[in-house]
């Protein structure tokens, strides 16, 4: 690769040698007080956004497994087309919470709390233990600085997503090249990181899916996570932890690999700033989060389907013998993007009599 690609990679070595700016550079260790309190304000502060945003995820979910509060109504475009318009995220929360009171609309909170909160320790755990064994024991090279992810400074007890709070190092300042195959290494130990996160959580939220799907029939089944873990366990076996836990893995994996792509590709014609790189990311991601969401749909809808729900069985919910088998039933119904839109939600009038004959059939 050129000189001119705007890539770095540092070790704490040559940061100390070579004068290098020192913000560069982790803070020393620090007291375990001071540990222990950040660790404290970590969690009430993903505790606190996690609950604000609970109700909106709660409605999609509701609108993912095909649940319709009112019936739709005729109505336009604001191109004059005549079309159904269904129910917005703000009718389902009107309509929940006149159902079952303010409380309601937290249905299912205890298990995505522990699904948000779990997969932040999982990831950082599973980080720190690949730089242990790949970076220091494998390849003897320091795991307590590193500049990884086009050229992006991140310490090493970072539990950030890929792309958050990150610094960019100029090539002028180190002078060394991120190469095709750093870049690649490091794709694959974010997917493996990804991976192992998703893993350890997913029983939690199928846990979660079901525990809100639940609204639909009034059950009150999954309303305890130890007991819905076990209702799972009795009624599918294990297996039924890790329901929808692969079209879900690779859809994560696959729009990982496109924004990795997308911002390495771009930085090596270009002489880039953060800034930058930051936007491609953005637009990356946005374009493969549209384009994967049907496998993200098939992964919760299948994760809630064949439980003991009014929601998950005919004739709410067909019955599906893998996941394959609803993907190509969302596709064919139409339905493949189904709750990416929680605002405008439109039918054309001519697509309803084809959807209608083949949920029928």
């Amino acid at each position: 690769m050129p000189e001119g690609d705007g890539f770095v990679r540092i070790t704490e070595t040559r940061v100390r040698s070579e004068g290098l700016p020192l913000h560069a550079t982790p803070a020393g260790k620090k007291e375990v007080g001071e540990q222990v309190v950040e660790e404290v304000r970590m969690i009430v502060k993903t505790a606190v956004f996690t609950a604000a945003v609970h109700p909106f995820n709660y409605a999609q979910v509701l609108m993912q497994i095909g649940y319709e509060p009112y019936p739709p109504v005729l109505g336009k475009t604001f191109f004059g087309k005549p079309v159904l318009k269904l129910p917005s995220v703000f009718d389902y929360l009107d309509h929940i919470r006149k159902q079952t009171g303010w409380k309601g609309l937290f249905q299912g909170l205890a298990p995505t709390l522990a699904v948000t909160i779990g997969t932040i320790y999982a990831y950082r755990g599973t980080q720190r233990l690949i730089k242990y064994i790949y970076d220091e024991k494998y390849l003897g090279r320091p795991a307590s600085v590193e500049v990884k992810r086009f050229g992006f400074l991140e310490s090493a007890e970072s539990d950030r997503n890929a792309m958050s709070n990150l610094r960019f190092v100029p090539r002028e300042v180190v002078g060394v090249t991120y190469t095709s195959s750093q870049f690649a290494e490091d794709l694959v130990k974010e997917i493996t990181i990804v991976s192992v996160a998703m893993a350890v959580t997913w029983p939690l939220q199928v846990v979660a899916f079901r525990s809100m799907a639940q609204f639909v029939g009034g059950e009150h089944i999954y309303d305890s996570v130890v007991g819905a873990l076990q209702e799972v366990i009795n009624t599918e076996g294990v297996a039924g932890l890790y329901k929808g836990l692969f079209p879900m893995w690779y859809s994560y994996v696959s729009i990982t690999g496109v924004m990795y792509v997308a911002v390495f590709s771009y930085a090596s014609y270009n002489n880039v700033n953060p800034y930058n790189l930051k936007l491609v990311t953005a637009v990356a991601g946005a374009i493969a989060n549209s384009f994967f969401y049907p496998l993200k749909l098939a992964a919760r809808v299948f994760a809630v389907s064949g439980a003991r729900l009014a929601a998950a069985r005919p004739p709410r919910m067909p019955s599906f013998a893998n996941w394959r088998d609803l993907h190509n039933y969302l596709i064919a119904t139409g339905d493949s993007k189904r709750g990416s839109s929680m605002i405008f939600r439109n039918i054309p009038i001519k697509g309803v009599t084809q959807r209608l004959s083949l949920r029928s059939n």
